[in-house]
């Protein structure tokens, strides 16, 4: 997998960004948010979200292009995706597990660098009006705290954007979505991965909340009864290494790090398994050729109660 920093996924007709929590994983209390980012990092997760959120039914996962954010975002750590469809609507999603009421301010603040980023100063400097993707802005809370269903935050009180007075010229208002399992929001169910996304936090609390667990062996008994139970099976099997190790405080790059320690040591895992085979092959042909096990020794250096084993295998 590359590495999360920032992203805009594009494909054709719509545009979602998905933005996550700042926090860095000081705490295993903040593994949710690395969990729900890397989750919807996979291109049919991505786009069963997008349509959930806006009603579409699209399909072609094979449309959805990865680009990175380059510049004033590039490896900040605000772990941001989007997802960008020409210049229809363009969706801005934030998980949170924390509420704030200043979503409205950090996802507006994050808009205007996404324009930055689609939009070229020759096109800005131009005499007639460059057109932008019109913003949409949601915030997905799976927080502990009881909140409603649903709610909007709003940049400046929701007033009407005026020219007069001391009134802000500018508006901005954020959709908040309660996803906790038991509230029952029907995204959830327009949502599949997103339904089994709040059930697999929502088994974590329960053996928090009612078996006495500690975090680490809650969020381990949870993948466990998860795979089991097949919610988020096929996640939980690919990337439950990195799940357990977000309880450790370690971050996601810190983690793609050590998969490619993985990836190097696996390589030379199977580079050694490659030459012993291959001793294994030549100490067999040499013994059937009549060699004393002393002499096959004396070659190759391939210790004495290996050629012993082969030597018996071969009776």
């Amino acid at each position: 997998m590359e590495l999360l920093d920032d992203y805009i996924l594009q494909t054709e007709g719509k545009s979602l960004i998905l933005k996550e929590n700042t926090a860095q994983y000081t705490s295993n209390r903040e593994f949710k948010d690395g969990m729900f980012r890397l989750l919807f990092s996979e291109k049919r997760a991505a786009l069963e979200l997008l349509n959930a959120l806006e009603g579409t039914d699209r399909k072609d996962e094979g449309k959805i292009e990865i680009d990175t954010l380059q510049g004033a975002l590039y490896r900040r750590r605000q772990n941001d995706l989007a997802f960008r469809y020409d210049f229809s609507p363009l969706s801005v999603v934030e998980h949170m597990s924390t509420w704030s009421e200043n979503m409205p301010a950090r996802e507006a603040a994050y808009v205007f660098r996404v324009y930055e980023k689609i939009v070229s100063d020759k096109e800005l400097y131009k005499e007639a009006r460059c057109p932008l993707p019109v913003p949409r802005l949601y915030v997905l809370y799976n927080g502990t705290k009881d909140k409603p269903l649903e709610t909007v935050q709003h940049l400046f009180g929701g007033n009407a954007p005026s020219l007069d007075g001391n009134e802000s010229m500018i508006e901005a208002a954020v959709k908040v979505i309660n996803i906790n399992y038991h509230k029952g929001h029907q995204i959830l169910e327009r949502s599949p991965t997103l339904k089994q996304y709040a059930w697999f936090i929502e088994r974590v609390r329960n053996h928090l909340r009612l078996d006495g667990m500690n975090r680490d062996e809650a969020i381990l008994a949870s993948i466990e009864s998860c795979v089991k139970d097949g919610i988020l099976e096929d996640f939980l099997r690919k990337h439950g290494s990195e799940v357990i190790n977000m309880l450790a405080g370690i971050t996601l790059e810190e983690l793609y790090e050590i998969r490619e320690e993985e990836a190097e040591e696996r390589g030379a895992a199977r580079a050694a398994k490659k030459a012993e085979e291959k001793e294994r092959k030549l100490v067999r042909k040499l013994l059937k050729r009549n060699w004393t096990v002393e002499a096959i020794q004396e070659l190759t250096e391939v210790p004495m109660n290996k050629i012993l084993e082969i030597q018996a295998d071969i009776h």
